[in-house]
């Protein structure tokens, strides 16, 4: 029966072996955050399983689009047919998505061969959407039916993919 680490409960593997701190068998990635806090072994746990819990449910990638479903989105400075009755300022969407050691791995296959990287390809169609579902959630804070003026960024910091999207959050109304 295989071995979980008590503190964030990850199977333990090659890339988490076992070790063990104070009696608890623990993964290395959590020993040294143990061994790098002076508060207890439970509250040190309590504090690695919030982090956990907290990027687990932090996106839900299926809601998130959903929420985008319907609410008009244009790269232009306006709708056919609507005119713009009120202009809600700039807002935007951020996220930062890891690309995960599989997708690194293989993007530097394809990097050698010189092809594209569908992993990556998907991590940044992913990336973009997101950022534009949150802009979007914002402009609804805002009171605005719509955005205009929608513009990406991209950029990679390590193996995190860093995704922008702006825009102005704006009223319409059908002419």
């Amino acid at each position: 029966m295989a071995k979980n680490c008590e503190v964030c409960g990850r199977e333990f593997d090659a890339l988490y072996p076992k070790t063990s701190f104070e009696n608890h068998e623990v993964c290395k990635v959590c020993k040294k955050q143990l061994e790098a806090s002076e508060k207890s072994f439970d509250e040190v746990k309590k504090q690695i399983l919030e982090e956990i819990r907290r990027c687990n449910d932090f996106v839900d990638y299926d809601a998130m689009l959903e929420k985008m479903r319907g609410f008009p989105a244009t790269t232009g400075m306006a709708f056919e047919g609507y005119k713009i009755t009120d202009y809600l300022g700039i807002t935007g969407g951020e996220t930062a998505l890891g690309t995960g050691l599989y997708a690194d791995f293989a993007a530097a296959i394809y990097d050698i061969k010189g092809t594209e990287s569908p992993e990556l390809t998907d991590k940044i169609r992913k990336a973009k959407d997101l950022a534009l579902a949150k802009l979007i959630e914002n402009c609804k804070k805002l009171g605005a039916n719509a955005v205009i003026g929608v513009n990406f960024e991209l950029a990679t910091i390590d193996s995190i993919m860093i995704a922008s999207a702006n825009g102005t959050a704006v009223r319409i109304e059908k002419k």
